[in-house]
């Protein structure tokens, strides 16, 4: 599943997309950032995406592509 979804985040977005993030809990207006890497999968199985700006990577689940 977390494969899946990294791979269809790759095909619909490239590196350098402008997203909002929510570093916590997926409420209120969230962040404003830029991706600096593809999707992968991280050790403990979860789809995530490298930030600028961002220590770590952050869950797809907690990021948005911007229009």
């Amino acid at each position: 599943e977390s494969e899946r979804e990294a791979q269809a985040w790759n095909v619909a977005h490239r590196i350098g997309a402008s997203v909002t993030y929510w570093p916590g809990f997926r409420q209120g207006e969230g962040k404003y950032g830029v991706t600096r890497s593809e999707a992968f999968v991280s050790d403990g199985g979860d789809a995530v995406v490298f930030l600028e700006g961002v220590r770590g990577f952050m869950a797809l689940s907690h990021v948005e592509a911007r229009k």
